[in-house]
């Protein structure tokens, strides 16, 4: 279940993060969820997006980041980081909310620039 489409303002605005060499992100987040977003940050019980992005660069550097979100799957929060990489191949990267360990990492077919 999403708790909300396109969580990455949300999550910027809480970190201080808008924008950083990965590029811009730009979402929507309602009150509600910001709410349960700041709260799980403050007590740590969830990486900030700045985080999230550190690991993100570390395994592509290089990447222009297209798009960042935080899903409820489960009952597990996850991060999705879109971007694309230094040979214009859109991946989707997949991160636990709450450890940081990588979930999946993809390319998404059909999707190159």
């Amino acid at each position: 279940m999403r708790i909300s489409p396109g969580r990455a303002l949300a999550l910027a605005v809480l970190t201080g993060i808008i924008a950083g060499p990965l590029g811009p992100v730009a979402a929507r987040a309602d009150e509600e969820d910001l709410s349960e977003l700041r709260e799980l940050r403050e007590r740590g019980e969830i990486l900030s997006l700045e985080e999230v992005i550190e690991r993100v660069r570390g395994r592509y550097p290089e990447a222009h980041l297209v798009e960042a979100e935080v899903d409820r799957e489960g009952g597990r929060l996850i991060y999705e980081v879109e971007l694309i990489d230094a040979d214009g191949v859109v991946r989707e990267l997949f991160f636990d909310a709450r450890s940081g360990d990588p979930v999946t990492d993809f390319v998404e077919e059909g999707e190159s620039h």
